[in-house]
């Protein structure tokens, strides 16, 4: 779940947790804080680039608010019925391991009709093998309610580097003035 507002400057403020089931028993691995901000449009043929920043908080680990990241991002628009490729590139600490890594991720969203949007993606970091995501989303309400479905695998992992993804994107309109 991860609640998000941007109180102003363009900045969209986040606080996130996780929740995973495994072998009968649920738990909340991780929690995070992140603000993000975009410039540009994808709309017709367009691009844009973003920062992301913020901390991680790893129960399972016993780290408190100290694991930060920091990614930028670009995005562009392909086509007529465009296909949006995005690239990010950023860097992570983590206090528990005591080092730095260097984080990546592509992704590609393709529309097959106005409600329903194929995608892939593959992202991870210089420390292990990649992720791969394949999907889709659909627009329940357009620009206001999304529901998305994914498998996540890693390259040469196992049986616990396999998950179902599961999303819901609702937005609202202005709540303050």
């Amino acid at each position: 779940m991860v609640p998000a507002c941007n109180f102003g400057l363009g900045i969209e403020w986040q606080l996130g947790f996780s929740r995973s089931w495994s072998d009968g028993s649920s738990r909340f691995p991780e929690a995070y804080f992140q603000g993000k901000s975009a410039w540009g449009t994808l709309r017709d043929g367009g691009w844009s680039v973003g920062v992301v920043g913020g901390v991680v908080r790893r129960t399972e680990d016993g780290t408190g608010w100290e694991n930060p990241y920091a990614l930028g991002i670009v995005s562009w628009a392909v086509g007529e019925a465009p296909a949006n490729i995005h690239v990010n590139l950023g860097w992570t600490r983590s206090k528990l391991e005591g080092r730095n890594s260097t984080l990546w991720g592509i992704a590609v969203e393709r529309p097959v009709s106005t409600a329903f949007t194929v995608l892939a993606e593959s992202f991870g970091d210089d420390r292990g093998n990649p992720f791969f995501r394949v999907g889709g989303r659909y627009a329940a309400i357009k620009d206001r309610l999304d529901f998305d479905l994914s498998f996540v695998t890693r390259s040469g992992g196992n049986k616990s580097d396999r998950f179902i993804s599961l999303g819901l994107h609702a937005q609202a309109d202005r709540i303050l003035p």
